[in-house]
């Protein structure tokens, strides 16, 4: 039987089940094999349920009354130890403090606030006099703007094919295409191969991965000997260089009415 594992945020396979052991696997990993419909776990996949093992609780050795004593006469020591090593790095950090304001005192020379263009900040430039109307932060808009709408930016898209009349597709290329100004991290695409009737006779999952800004990605579907046609679309999307995050399961993402799809990573 041969497994792909996700690792890092990497999916590797098609792996043999038998070398599965060679790679660092827990009860969480992430684990598909061919006839599942979804991603699940290796504590929950029956082929590898003989892999983990339980192990007993680790031996303590009961102590003797007069370790018990040794023990707390170090135990008593040891908190004189921690007391002072408290109290001296307070007094250093109640130094570093003063040190610190003083600083900041007499750098305050500016006429205005210092506009934070990071994806966290959408207050906008202030002066310091109050008297300026708070401006929009533009990467901040930009970036809600790509992930409410990220259908428009991140695209799957097929190449031509050859299909015999009797059944059978080949030279079938899908293509991801991001037109973000940053790398999208990872697309999951399902592909269905369809019969003359239009009933599924196969479905692929296709799994891209570090697609780069303004660029193309595109990966071969296996060819098959029934179908006459395609059907595509994308299961999941995630890019850390957008915060974003999305999949056909999370109807509500992070909850927010204005952002849903940020996702700090």
């Amino acid at each position: 039987m041969k497994v792909f594992i996700r690792i890092n945020d990497e999916n590797i396979g098609p792996i043999d089940i038998g070398k599965i052991d060679q790679y660092e696997i827990t009860k969480e990993t992430p684990v598909w094999s061919e006839g599942l419909s979804e991603w699940t776990t290796a504590g929950e996949f029956e082929p590898l349920s003989g892999y983990f093992k339980s192990t007993p609780p680790e031996f303590v050795i009961q102590s003797s009354k007069n370790e018990v004593k040794n023990d707390k006469s170090s135990d008593k020591n040891s908190s004189r130890l921690i007391l002072f090593l408290l109290l001296a790095l307070l007094g250093i950090a109640s130094i570093v403090a003063i040190i610190i304001t003083n600083q900041n005192s007499s750098n305050q020379t500016s006429d205005y606030v210092k506009l934070d263009l990071s994806d966290n900040n959408s207050r906008g430039e202030t002066s310091l006099d109050g008297n300026s109307e708070p401006a929009v932060d533009p990467i901040t808009e930009r970036n809600i703007n790509i992930r409410n709408n990220w259908k428009d930016y991140i695209t799957v898209n097929r190449s031509s094919y050859n299909y015999s009349k009797l059944g059978g597709i080949s030279n079938l290329a899908i293509i991801v295409t991001n037109t973000t100004p940053y790398t999208i991290s990872n697309v999951q695409v399902r592909v269905k191969i369809l019969t003359v009737n239009g009933y599924v006779f196969r479905t692929k999952y296709l799994f891209f991965n570090d697609i780069k800004a303004k660029s193309k990605q595109q990966q071969f579907v296996p060819p098959t000997n029934r179908g006459v046609n395609v059907k595509y679309d994308i299961v999941s999307a995630s890019s850390k260089g957008l915060r974003f995050r999305w999949s056909e399961d999370d109807h509500v993402g992070n909850g927010s009415v204005v952002d849903p799809w940020k996702y700090n990573f």
